[in-house]
C-alpha cells in the first residue's frame, strides 16, 4: 500500500510499479544546481592577441604595401553599458594604489557592475583596431591592475570580471 513517500506507476505489462520518493534532498539538490549554474565562469582579457590581419582599402600612387607584426598586447579595458557602438562607458567604482618596498606603484581599478542588460567588457590591444568583448550579464564585479613603469605610463597587468 502507498504511503505519502511512494507514487504507483503501472509497470510494464500492466503490473503496478511502486517507487519511493524522497522530494526533500531531490529538491535541495536540485536548487543547489540552479544556484551553481547561474554564476557565470570568471573571465580574464588575453594579454596579448595572435597576429591580426589588416587591409588597406586604397594605395596611395607611388606607395606599396607592407606589413608589420607588432605585438598586440593588452593596453585598454574598459566597461561599456551597452553595444560596442553605443560608447557608453561606465565609470570606475574604486581606485586603490600601492607603493611596494622596491618602490613599485601598483593601481587596481574595480568596477561594480550595473545590472543594465547589454553591458559589455572591452580589451583593447596596441596596434590594431581589434578589440575582444564579453557580456556582463550576471557578473558583478570587474577587476583591472596596472603598474607603473619607469617612465610613469601604466601597464595592465591584468583585467578579469567576476
Amino acid at each position: 500500500m502507498p504511503n505519502n513517500n511512494t507514487v504507483q506507476h503501472s509497470g510494464f505489462f500492466g503490473k503496478p510499479v511502486v517507487m519511493l520518493i524522497k522530494l526533500g534532498p531531490i529538491l535541495a539538490l536540485s536548487l543547489a544546481c540552479a544556484s551553481v549554474s547561474a554564476a557565470p565562469q570568471a573571465f580574464s582579457c588575453p594579454a596579448q592577441l595572435p597576429q591580426t590581419q589588416q587591409k588597406l582599402g586604397e594605395v596611395p600612387a607611388g606607395f606599396t604595401v607592407g606589413q608589420e607584426t607588432p605585438k598586440h598586447t593588452l593596453v585598454a579595458f574598459r566597461i561599456n553599458e551597452g553595444p560596442l557602438d553605443a560608447r557608453a562607458g561606465a565609470i570606475y567604482d574604486d581606485v586603490k594604489t600601492k607603493r611596494d618596498a622596491k618602490g613599485t606603484v601598483t593601481e587596481t581599478v574595480l568596477w561594480n557592475l550595473p545590472t543594465t542588460p547589454g553591458a559589455i567588457a572591452i580589451c583593447g590591444y596596441y596596434a590594431t583596431s581589434v578589440v575582444l568583448t564579453h557580456a556582463l550579464e550576471g557578473y558583478k564585479q570587474c577587476t583591472m591592475v596596472s603598474r607603473k613603469l619607469r617612465d610613469g605610463v601604466f601597464e595592465i597587468q591584468s583585467a578579469s570580471c567576476r
